[in-house]
This record gives structure tokens, sequence and C-alpha cells, in this order.
């Protein structure tokens, strides 16, 4: 599988919604102090789509999307990501454990949908651990 965009990039559109990483600073007593590092393992999601069930690369072009815009929602807030489209899967990490909603669209080359929303039910991220939502956009959810 290629390496996505999102994983290179690592970029969150709203600050702190999924931030992978916590740490806590914690003070002695007395004239002593220390700081303490907490990490709080991350996991991720692969977002594995197909284009009239299929993952041809000219179907994106005949249809005109460019990119796959997903936005995951958790307890945290919410965070978007980018994709082109004829990579039909990419691996969105560094999320914090926690129970994911969403939603994924094509767009086209200025960012206007080409497709209609599909709504990814609610799953789970663990850490250390990567979970996979496949999505289809047929040929009915094309504008």
């Amino acid at each position: 599988m290629p390496e996505s965009t999102i994983e290179r990039m690592g970029w969150f559109v709203r600050r702190g919604a999924l931030a992978p990483l916590v740490l806590l600073f914690v003070a002695g007593a007395g004239a002593c102090s220390s700081n303490t590092a907490i990490y709080v393992a991350s996991g991720s999601v692969i977002v594995d789509w197909t284009v009239l069930e299929a993952k041809i690369p000219s179907d994106c072009t005949t249809s005109g999307a460019t990119t796959l815009h997903v936005t995951l929602t958790n307890s945290g807030g919410s965070a978007e990501y980018v994709q082109d489209c004829t990579a039909f899967a990419t691996t969105i990490s560094g999320l914090v454990p926690d129970t994911y909603a969403g939603a994924v669209q094509l767009l086209d080359a200025v960012g206007a949908p080409r497709t209609t929303s599909v709504v990814l039910q609610p799953f789970d991220v663990f850490a250390g651990q990567t979970s996979t939502i496949a999505v289809d956009f047929p040929a009915d959810s094309f504008n």
C-alpha cells in the first residue's frame, strides 16, 4: 500500500481534535522537582475505497473526482484529511483510542463535491492496532 499524503503531512484542520500524544508534567515536593512524560499510544484506521466497485484510476478521472475527503469525529472534536482519489486507500495514524464516526466524499479539483457523503458508522480505535473501513462510491452517489 502506498504511503499516504495523510501520513506524510500529519495535518489536522481543527486544532486539538485528535492529538496522538499527551504529556503530563508532575512537580515534586520540596526543593526538588521532576518532570514525567506519559505517552498515550495511538492507533490508526485505513480507509479503503472503490469507485463503481473497482479500483480503476480512470474512474476517478472520468468522474471528475481528484481527492477523497475524510472527516473523523471523536469525543475530542473532529479532524479532516485529504487523499488523492486514485490511491484507493489511505492510512490515518496517530489517532487516540476512542470511538470515532465520520464521513467520506469525493471532491473535484476545486474542492466541490462530486459525490454524496458516505457516513461512517461508529468504530473503535485501539492503541497499537489498525482498523480498516471499506467504502464504495456507486454510480448513483455522483452529482
